[in-house]
This record gives C-alpha cells, sequence and structure tokens, in this order.
C-alpha cells in the first residue's frame, strides 16, 4: 500500500514537471494570456452582482416579496372593515332574536314587524291612502 502512495506520488511529480517544461501553444500569445488572467479577476465580481441582482429582483417582485406584501396588507385593511360591518351587522341580528324570544317578548317591536313583514293592522286604526302628486 505505501509502495502504491510512493509510485503515485513519483508519478504526480514527474506530471508536473513536464507540464512546467511544456512550451505554450501556438494559439496562446502574451495577450491572450493577459486577457484570460483579467477576465478571471472580473468574472467573480460580474457574478457576485448579478446575483446581488436577482436576489434583488426576486425580493422585490416574487411571490413573498415587497410588492405582495403591499398588496396583501392593503386587502387586509378591506377584510378588517368589511369583517366590522358584518359584526355590527351581527351584533343587529342578535338583539332581534332577544327581542323576539319568549321569556323577553318585546311587544311594540312585535307589532313593528308585524306592520312591516306581514302588512297587518289594528282593527281600531283607520287607514288613509295618499297619492303622490304628479
Amino acid at each position: 500500500m505505501i509502495r502504491f502512495f510512493k509510485n503515485r506520488v513519483a508519478h504526480l511529480q514527474a506530471m508536473t514537471l513536464f507540464a512546467a517544461n511544456r512550451p505554450l501553444p501556438m494559439a496562446a500569445s502574451a495577450t491572450s494570456l493577459r486577457d484570460s488572467l483579467r477576465l478571471r479577476r472580473f468574472l467573480p465580481g460580474v457574478l457576485m452582482s448579478s446575483l446581488i441582482i436577482i436576489l434583488v429582483v426576486q425580493a422585490w417582485s416574487g411571490n413573498r416579496g415587497l410588492k405582495n406584501l403591499i398588496a396583501l396588507s392593503h386587502q387586509a385593511e378591506i377584510e378588517r372593515a368589511e369583517l366590522e360591518t358584518l359584526m355590527a351587522q351581527n351584533g343587529n341580528l342578535e338583539a332581534k332574536i332577544r327581542r323576539l324570544q319568549d321569556g323577553s317578548l318585546d311587544i311594540d317591536f312585535l307589532e313593528e314587524r308585524a306592520r312591516e313583514e306581514l302588512k297587518l293592522v289594528n282593527p281600531q286604526e283607520r287607514i288613509i291612502f295618499v297619492e303622490p302628486k304628479r
């Protein structure tokens, strides 16, 4: 096992020596080498700035972005206002139910409901019809 590692290390050292002594290909000149080094120097900055731009766009317009948060808060305000009106209507209906229960029957309320919904009239009352002017 140790002999294998020694052979492997010797092989890798021989490859690096051979690679260092190898001349550059004809296409690779000094200016293209400088250009590639310049590109390698700016590539991380370009990648990081593009990543930051992508993340900022996602934070603004994504499913959980700021634009959606503003729309959801506006929708929540509308729903709260509707809830308040429904709670007020519910309170009025509960009050009417309490007035119509057997234990606490409100005679005036019962008479008002009979007049409005059933169109009933007390026999002792007189009805006068008035035609509207045209």
